[in-house]
């Protein structure tokens, strides 16, 4: 293997690191996003398009432009003024997704060892292996992602392709329920499920910026082009097996809070340890990435600051994980849809300005 295609999957295993979280290990967002809106396979294609186009154009940006940090990158795709405003608000969502995995933690420690301490316990395990995480720099966050992303890859689809085969197969021999499958059944149901799946991938996409910056040294034209398909095929190839599981299951997990716990259970056996392994991994992963894109913003020049900054950010996340993980997800959502959709929207944007000719530049927006 090359060193672009190595680089290229390690890219692809950061985009994982920071989409396939606790919200993804649950299965919560495929159902929120692709199953109660009445997904099918057009708008997952949908999905795909818009997190590889994501991808790419972020990849692209920082590797063309050669930026090095944070606050480079949202002036350059936006404006000073604008990027400000958005460098706020995408401090404040990666603020509550860092410390809504810690809250995340404490409830996965409370439900496996069922003690009086094991809420904090989760919290506290949580929170020292960030910072260990932190103090190794992008070295680390990389090392994480590439040891745990290939976990998520192999365990989600084993775990619900038993589920699938454990379901009402014969489904898939019935031709409405095809039709369903690849095609909406109105107007109204196709446009849903469209904004649905671009509500996903602009509300998850929003933070990355402010991760790869530091990654610059792994990106060529190649490495940037495979590693955003990549990323974008391997995210959705999970959310289809995870889909088809629940379209099968639909009438069993609709008003459960954890789909995939239901499965785990109902297996049974090693696919219960397996499925434990996986949220773990999803909500350290995610939550060491929304830390790094936080402790990233600020110009580190050594060790001690870095020290310090990691220390702080743990410190102030504390009390906070003592909020229930669902109220955070609850009340955060919406906000960070509405967001992430003007800051798509601005990337996307920014990217056509650049491609486009000069010619056709000026006459679209001279002025008189």
């Amino acid at each position: 293997m090359n060193n672009s295609i190595k680089n290229s999957f390690k890219i692809a295993f950061l985009f994982l690191g920071m989409f396939v979280g606790a919200g993804f290990c649950t299965g919560q967002e495929t159902f929120q996003y692709f199953n109660r809106n009445n997904g099918n396979l057009l708008s997952l294609a949908f999905a795909l398009f818009l997190l590889i186009l994501n991808f790419y154009i972020v990849l692209k940006k920082i590797y063309e432009d050669r930026i090095d940090s944070f606050d480079e990158y949202v002036t350059k795709t936006s404006s000073k003024v604008i990027g400000r405003i958005f460098k706020i608000f995408i401090s404040i969502i990666a603020f509550v997704a860092f410390f809504g995995m810690h809250s995340a933690a404490g409830s996965l420690f409370k439900q496996i060892f069922k003690t009086s301490n094991s809420y904090t316990a989760g919290v506290l395990t949580l929170s020292f292996l960030c910072f260990i995480v932190f103090i190794l720099d992008a070295k680390g966050l990389l090392m994480v992602n590439s040891f745990m992303s290939p976990l998520k890859i192999i365990g989600i689809p084993i775990l619900t392709l038993i589920a699938i085969k454990k379901g009402n197969i014969s489904l898939f021999h019935d031709k409405s329920f095809l039709k369903e499958l690849s095609l909406p059944s109105g107007l109204f149901t196709f446009f849903n499920s469209f904004v649905s799946a671009a509500c996903y991938v602009s509300f998850n996409a929003i933070a990355s910026g402010s991760v790869l910056v530091s990654f610059k040294n792994l990106f060529d034209k190649k490495t940037i082009k495979l590693g955003a398909i990549l990323g974008g095929t391997l995210i959705c190839v999970m959310h289809l097996v995870i889909w088809l599981a629940f379209k099968l299951h639909f009438k069993e997990i609709e008003k459960i809070e954890i789909p995939m716990l239901y499965f785990a259970n109902t297996i049974g056996g090693i696919c219960k340890i397996i499925y434990l392994i996986l949220v773990c991994s999803g909500t350290f992963t995610t939550a060491v990435s929304m830390g790094f894109a936080l402790i990233n913003q600020f110009k580190i020049k050594d060790l001690k600051q870095r020290l310090f900054y990691s220390i702080l950010l743990c410190i102030i996340a504390l009390p906070l994980a003592f909020i229930k993980f669902s109220s955070i997800i609850g009340k955060i959502f919406g906000f960070m849809g509405y967001v992430g959709f003007a800051w798509m929207f601005i990337t996307i944007f920014d990217y056509l300005k650049n491609i486009m000719p000069k010619e056709i530049i000026s006459k679209l927006f001279k002025t008189k």
